[in-house]
Formats: C-alpha cells, sequence, structure tokens
C-alpha cells in the first residue's frame, strides 16, 4: 500500500509540473520581450514623510522585458493577471535582483496581451533603460495602492542608455508593447486589478 502511495504522489508531482510548464510556456509564447531596463534605485525615497532610504543598487539591474524562454526564466518567477478597464494583460513577475536583471531583455517581440510586472520591496523612484531591448515600450509606474502615477509612451530601444523614472515614488513598474497603455485604457488616475 505504501508503495502504491508513493507511485500515486510521484505520478501527480510530475502531472503538476507537466501543467506548469504547459501554462509558463503559453503565457512566453515563441519569442517575447527585449532586455529589462537597469533599475537603478537610484534617488531617495521618502518613507512615512520624513525619513529617507536609498536601495543598494550594485547587484539589483533590471531590464524591460517579459516571460522568458521557459529554459531561461528564473525557477521562482510567477505570472498574474491584471485587470485594466480595456481587458485583461497576462503579466510574468520579475521581484528578485535576477529576475528584474533579466526582465525582457534579448527578445524579439511580445505578445498583444502580455507585459512585466516588476514589483519592488518598498516605495520608491526607480528609474528603467532599455539596455538590451529589441522594440519599443510603455512603462506604467504604478503606486502602492495599484493607482497609475504616469505613464511613459513608446520608449525606444535607441534611447539606451538614457533613463527613465517617474515623477513620485511608486511600488510597481509594467512593461508593455509601444501603445499597449492606451489601447487597454490606462492613464494616469486608472486604478489595475492585480
Amino acid at each position: 500500500m505504501k508503495t502504491t502511495n508513493v507511485i500515486l504522489s510521484a505520478v501527480v508531482a510530475a502531472a503538476a509540473v507537466f501543467i506548469l510548464v504547459a501554462i509558463s510556456n503559453t503565457l512566453v509564447g515563441s519569442k517575447a520581450m527585449p532586455s529589462l531596463p537597469e533599475y537603478i534605485a537610484s534617488s531617495t525615497q521618502a518613507l512615512n514623510g520624513s525619513a529617507t532610504s536609498t536601495l543598494d543598487t550594485a547587484s539589483s539591474t533590471a531590464a524591460a522585458s517579459i516571460v522568458p524562454d521557459a529554459g531561461t526564466a528564473p525557477a521562482a518567477m510567477s505570472a498574474s493577471l491584471i485587470h485594466a478597464p480595456g481587458g485583461d494583460i497576462y503579466v510574468q513577475i520579475a521581484e528578485t535582483p535576477d529576475q528584474m536583471s533579466l526582465g525582457l531583455g534579448d527578445r524579439d517581440s511580445l505578445s498583444a496581451n502580455q507585459g512585466m510586472l516588476f514589483v519592488f520591496p518598498q516605495p520608491g523612484v526607480y528609474s528603467f533603460w532599455m539596455k538590451d531591448m529589441h522594440f519599443p515600450l510603455d512603462m506604467v509606474w504604478i503606486g502602492t495602492d495599484k493607482k497609475v502615477a504616469g505613464v511613459t509612451a513608446d520608449i525606444s530601444p535607441d534611447t539606451y542608455p538614457n533613463t527613465f523614472q517617474p515623477q513620485s515614488a511608486i511600488s510597481y513598474v509594467l512593461e508593455l508593447n509601444a501603445g499597449a497603455a492606451k489601447q487597454f485604457g490606462i492613464k494616469t488616475g486608472t486604478v489595475l486589478k492585480f
């Protein structure tokens, strides 16, 4: 009986892994996303009105990128859905320095309903650039309350090494194909659900 339970557990675990890989490959598409702008946590951020701090960025980089090829995806990278006024966006979540560094780098394209969401450990003014990007992006700056603080639209890969940052502290950055923010009805003040 124990042998049967062990074998059954192994089969269930293998099936779960297969399903997760299939879902990941569906979200990833064939080839998507160029490099993710390096996140330079270059500015100080006001915490609770008066205290300030700066994140250590020596080992933290981000480049514009989403759903990496199955062979290069960081092991723990997860996916999610963002509900925008104009439809749902499937996003891969970058929350570790390694995931942010990989970003959308060296990708040829991104599917129309896909994006990458960068999740920062604390609110701040984070800088991004277009290093290793092969297509233009919209960068959506999102506050802790999930309200859009601003959109920087149609950023060309040719802008590298220039950096882009929000006007105020944010907790998330959503990268989309150039023009997608407008198509999804995303603008300053929009509240996204995720």
